[in-house]
């Protein structure tokens, strides 16, 4: 944010020594039409690029990258918004009794694993 106000204080100063050039002004207008353009367009580009980064280390998390605390946080966040342990809605009724084991395969897969499969984006729901 402080590179946008620097690069604000930098275009308002360019803006001044414009306007009082000798150019007309329909040109002037137009120039600081695609300055601004550019100046917003650069901030937006940041601002995307900074999220990514953030984001990317959650994107192929696993569930034994999960912290007692953040399986806790999960925990909690699915019994405040109506879904059951394994992060399906209060009312699902699984063949078998779970959702954890394949009975064709004979596979379990672990709950966590299941609940970040069917909650994609939970860990940034917890945050």
């Amino acid at each position: 944010m402080i590179k946008f106000f620097r690069k604000f204080k930098l275009a308002s100063l360019l803006l001044v020594c414009f306007l009082l050039s000798g150019c007309t002004v329909g040109d002037k207008m137009e120039w600081l039409d695609k300055k601004a353009g550019e100046v917003f367009k650069n901030f937006q580009a940041e601002q995307v690029e900074k999220t990514i980064n953030v984001m990317e280390p959650m994107k192929n998390m696993s569930a034994k990258d999960l912290s007692d605390e953040q399986k806790e946080q999960i925990d909690k966040w699915l019994a405040e918004n109506s879904f059951n342990r394994y992060g399906d809605p209060v009312d699902t009724i699984y063949a078998g009794g779970t959702p954890l084991f394949n009975e064709v395969t004979g596979e379990t897969i672990e709950r966590f694993e299941y609940i970040l499969e069917k909650q994609s984006d939970i860990l940034q729901k917890i945050k």
